[in-house]
């Protein structure tokens, strides 16, 4: 059994349109029940073409498989190429670095992507042209590390601190369900029950606190007191004479010196710092953070064997004095890997926007240039009534560009570049089209006047206008930030991701 053409099928087609205006609706036009060829036909034909895309199965396929094979760009090229496009080249054309520099110096508002690449082409004495391969090696290619000081840190985080981190946790699972009922202690098996998932709660908590108070770097903010805590609690166990079971409590504080999410993201940060551009390539943190787990198991194991011997010659205080001796060995290492980090510091740049925001923040700026120069061609050739329609999808684009956090502020830095408080908005906009005009770099291999001369054909004061009046919402003389982070933001947000990714346009089969 299956839905029936001329009644499930041709209703839903006909209802798809008005329930869901900004989703394409294709109707596969075999494999369905009908009591007449006849009708099949004539519905197929005539009723839902007018409502709906109709397509066989084998077209299906083929217009899936072309989604699915399309290359997405990353953020990387992306960005790569909006520049590109920004500044007028051509697929196979060449850009000046130093032009190039300049270029992104005066058009994007944020100088950090400036900043890297000035000191990346200084760096490397490049000089000339340079292609969208070349432009790509010089921002993201990633930094080996050569020197010892650049290894230690490393070292630190995937080996030295996770083994002992996992060491001293596991130390407790090891012993506590025999003190407690050692003929010193005389506990019952209900107290080991209460002591372990006391303790196991406190790595919980620990986890909790790290996620509300570690900040983008809790590595920096929380290891010292944390394993402080660690190191207070093996201390207290192996000076405190009291054999009541209760003063096993003071292991709590090993159990909050649970530390591994400090470490992963660490190693996380180590691995921007290896980009210029502060990306982290995904392939070598996940590497990493499978090198750290083992360090983790290798602890584990460590402090089953090790610990249970300790224990059965040495007894309790044996096994705390290993307890102290780990976390010895986490402060020392936290601190020279604190200490190296602080001189890697003075050496750095402060950012603002990091990895995947800057280059995201870049490329809205770009994008939002481009459009900005289409719309104005547009209306210079007698296209304004085009533009002031909604493009399709534009109600879900509107929605996910207010809620995208970088490409509001991408937009108001743009706005306030573009439109000083003391001057007239179509003043301004003037400006900013006349800049337009004349951005396009010079040093292309191949630079036709023809672009420049094809931008806008009619007088610019005219085109900012009309500009001005499409992006007001209200009756007031001045344009405000929020029309024009209104108007751009969801048709920059279009055309990113129609572009990046063709396959986001939602589809009903």
């Amino acid at each position: 059994m299956g839905f029936l053409t001329d009644v499930t099928v041709c209703e839903t087609a006909r209802a798809a349109p008005e329930i869901l205006p900004d989703v394409l609706t294709y109707v596969i036009s075999d494999g369905y029940e009908t009591p007449s060829f006849i009708n099949h036909d004539a519905v197929l034909g005539e009723s839902i073409p007018k409502c709906a895309i109709v397509l066989t199965c084998a077209q299906a396929k083929l217009q899936m498989s072309l989604y699915s094979t399309k290359e997405k760009l990353g953020d990387d090229w992306l960005l790569i190429e909006k520049v590109f496009a920004a500044a007028g080249a051509d697929q196979d054309e060449t850009l000046d670095i130093m032009n190039l520099i300049s270029f992104l110096r005066y058009r994007v508002s944020s100088h950090q992507l400036f900043v890297i690449l000035d000191e990346e082409v200084h760096k490397k004495n490049i000089e000339g042209q340079v292609s969208r391969g070349e432009l790509h090696k010089i921002i993201f290619e990633r930094k080996q590390r050569t020197t010892c000081s650049e290894k230690i840190p490393i070292f630190i985080l995937i080996w030295f601190l996770p083994f002992f981190y996992s060491f001293s946790t596991r130390l407790p699972f090891i012993f506590i369900a025999l003190e407690v009922q050692s003929k010193e202690r005389g506990g019952e098996l209900w107290q080991v029950g209460v002591i372990l998932g006391t303790y196991q709660a406190c790595r919980a908590i620990a986890n909790l606190l790290i996620v509300a108070f570690g900040g983008k770097n809790p590595f920096k903010r929380l290891e010292i007191i944390m394993v402080s805590l660690g190191l207070f609690g093996w201390l207290t166990m192996a000076f405190y004479t009291s054999t009541s079971v209760w003063s096993l409590f003071a292991l709590c504080g090993v159990g909050l010196s649970e530390t591994i999410l400090n470490l992963q993201r660490s190693v996380i940060i180590e691995t921007e710092k290896e980009s210029p551009a502060g990306l982290v390539d995904n392939t070598i943190v996940a590497s990493r953070l499978g090198l750290q787990y083992a360090a983790v198991s290798t602890g584990s194991a460590t402090a089953y064997i090790v610990g249970g011997i300790a224990f059965t010659w040495g007894g309790f205080k044996l096994t705390c004095w290993l307890g102290v001796i780990s976390h010895v060995g986490q402060i020392i290492g936290t601190l020279i890997y604190l200490c190296l980090s602080r001189i890697d510091k003075k050496k750095s740049r402060k950012q603002d926007l990091d990895g995947h925001d800057l280059f995201n923040y870049t490329i809205y700026q770009l994008q939002a240039a481009l459009i900005i120069s289409s719309h104005a061609d547009d209306i210079a050739r007698g296209a304004s009534d085009v533009l002031a329609s909604e493009p399709q999808g534009y109600t879900i684009a509107a929605k996910k560009a207010k809620d995208n956090i970088i490409l509001t502020r991408s937009l108001r830095d743009m706005f306030n570049r573009i439109f000083t408080k003391n001057e007239d908005s179509k003043i301004s906009m003037e400006i900013e089209l006349n800049e337009m005009k004349s951005s396009h770099m010079d040093g292309l291999k191949s630079l036709r006047e023809d672009k420049l001369a094809d931008l806008f054909p009619v007088d610019t004061s005219v085109v900012a206008n009309i500009l001005v009046y499409l992006m007001k919402t209200r009756g007031e003389k001045t344009l405000n930030e929020n029309e024009f982070i209104s108007y751009w933001g969801p048709r920059v947000y279009l055309s990113i991701f129609e572009e990046a990714q063709e396959s986001t346009v939602d589809t009903v089969w």
